[in-house]
């Protein structure tokens, strides 16, 4: 009986998957994107108990529905989950509608603040909705395609991203 160790295994498991299911296009450029954003703008977090390290940005992002495989991905999906952590923060996403009419609905777990940015790639674009007390809010009628969230009382921010759903 032939046995294969785990590093082996993994790597032959992931070979399989990389075949059955390869990485979209879109999610490598996404990838090259924040790295490069990353690279360019090291101090683009401002949050002084932060590092600038490249690592600590990629890191940020927890969770997108975009990057599942394809037996958890939804074909022609609609929506778009994202999940962000750092500093004791979740931030949860939800983002819905089309191109220019988007809907991001949310949470920030604790709740804390009263405020949250979405502040669009573009000068001049910026959203601001009220957090209510269990940490809901909503982000109606966003034209932006990447944009970053802000949270002022929690200092927290994220990297920039892609808004809706590819």
């Amino acid at each position: 009986m032939h046995t294969l160790d785990d590093d082996r295994l993994a790597t032959l498991l992931g070979a399989v998957l990389d075949h059955a299911d390869p990485v979209p296009l879109r999610v490598t450029r996404r990838a090259h994107a924040l790295a490069t954003d990353a690279a360019t703008a090291p101090d683009a977090l401002d949050i002084p108990e932060l590092t600038t390290d490249l690592d600590l940005e990629l890191a940020l992002l927890t969770f997108d529905s975009d990057l599942q495989p394809a037996g958890l991905r939804s074909a022609g999906a609609s929506s778009r989950e994202l999940q962000f952590e750092t500093g004791g923060h979740e931030l949860v996403l939800l983002v819905t509608g089309s191109p220019g009419a988007l809907r991001i609905d949310g949470q920030l777990i604790p709740a804390e603040g009263s405020g949250i940015e979405l502040a669009g790639a573009v000068p001049g674009e910026h959203w601001h909705a009220v957090v209510d007390d269990t940490g809901r809010f909503r982000f109606s009628s966003v034209g932006a395609r990447r944009a970053r969230i802000v949270v002022p009382g929690a200092r927290f921010r994220t990297p920039e991203f892609d808004l809706g759903p590819a």
